[in-house]
């Protein structure tokens, strides 16, 4: 019932869009052929289908080929409409954006936030500093002309207009499939990793007690599918406090509710973990230890040699 009562706001979600893709953004009538390579990884999912990991994951693969690899995220802050800044591990996240605090910790490229992603496109193509760009999200973006479009769908995933937000999580229809570059699949359950797919493995510190009751905190876009994977590493999990995606939960009532579920510490992904630091002392003072999960992203061989042929490059060993 709810699904049909916002499904009209799906419509006028998917006509905005539209709008802002064809008319506000300006798109070029034609590409801009710039030399410098840009990928972009997208997603059919507003977000939490795994485009970050799958940006890092390739950025370390296509280092290890001896590329310059640069990296364009969202920046949060609105006021910064046409402008780019560098971020580096020291960054505060809340002046940039947490993905890309983490981008800059977990690879050995540089990061740089915009919300005008063909301008720092054309401006860093300007520095020749780099062999390639990659930019985590941005399929909407109609002015990136000429980029080498990816877009990561989840097992069963075909969405409709009715299926957009806020009827449903996604923001892209299954018909721009047909326009990528390149479709990858994401983890089904237990599934290996397809040719043109990813897998993701969730990676536990040292001595961490699966069997001990954890409380989740998770600011993510999907925190349901962390919370899957954890159930399904055989983690014990006694509840979850979720806050708005690039958010942080409300630590308050989180605090409150897993003391009365007696929960004995807490997790959350390295994402989140970026978000948290300010506040982990005082996570650590009430329940002692806070755990951060790594995840690990093995991307399929497909894919690799995919992205290899666009650049150019001899198929990996």
């Amino acid at each position: 019932m709810k699904k049909l009562i916002l499904t009209p706001l799906a419509w006028l979600y998917a006509a905005s869009g539209f709008l802002h893709r064809n008319i506000w953004l300006k798109p070029a009538l034609q590409d801009r052929h710039h030399p410098l390579p840009m990928i972009v990884v997208g997603s059919l999912r507003a977000g939490g289908a795994g485009k970050t990991p799958v940006v890092q994951a390739l950025a370390k693969h296509l280092s290890t080929r001896g590329l310059k690899v640069g990296i364009l995220c969202y920046w949060l802050n609105k006021y910064n409409s046409d402008k780019w800044m560098e971020v580096t591990s020291r960054s505060n996240w809340q002046d940039c954006s947490d993905e890309a605090v983490l981008l800059a910790r977990n690879t050995n490229c540089r990061v740089f936030v915009t919300r005008n992603r063909e301008r720092a496109w054309d401006e860093l193509n300007r520095l020749n500093q780099f062999d390639l760009l990659l930019s985590d999200d941005g399929l909407m973006d109609s002015r990136l002309k000429g980029a080498f479009r990816m877009i990561l769908r989840m097992p069963g995933e075909s969405p409709g207009i009715s299926d957009l937000l806020p009827a449903g999580p996604y923001h892209l229809t299954a018909k721009i499939l047909d326009e990528m570059d390149c479709v990858v699949e994401g983890p089904a359950p237990g599934a290996e990793c397809g040719e043109f797919g990813f897998r993701r493995e969730l990676i536990f510190p040292e001595g961490f007690d699966p069997l001990k009751s954890w409380w989740i905190l998770c600011g993510l876009g999907n925190p349901d599918m962390f919370r899957t994977d954890l159930i399904r590493s055989g983690v014990r999990i006694a509840g979850m406090s979720r806050g708005p995606n690039h958010g942080v939960p409300d630590l308050k009532r989180a605090f409150s509710e897993a003391a009365r579920a007696s929960a004995g510490g807490f997790l959350c992904t390295a994402k989140d973990a970026i978000k948290l630091e300010v506040h982990a002392g005082e996570i650590e003072s009430k329940f002692g230890v806070m755990v951060v999960v790594q995840e690990h992203i093995e991307l399929g061989t497909g894919l690799i040699r995919t992205v290899e042929r666009y650049l150019h490059l001899p198929p990996s060993s």
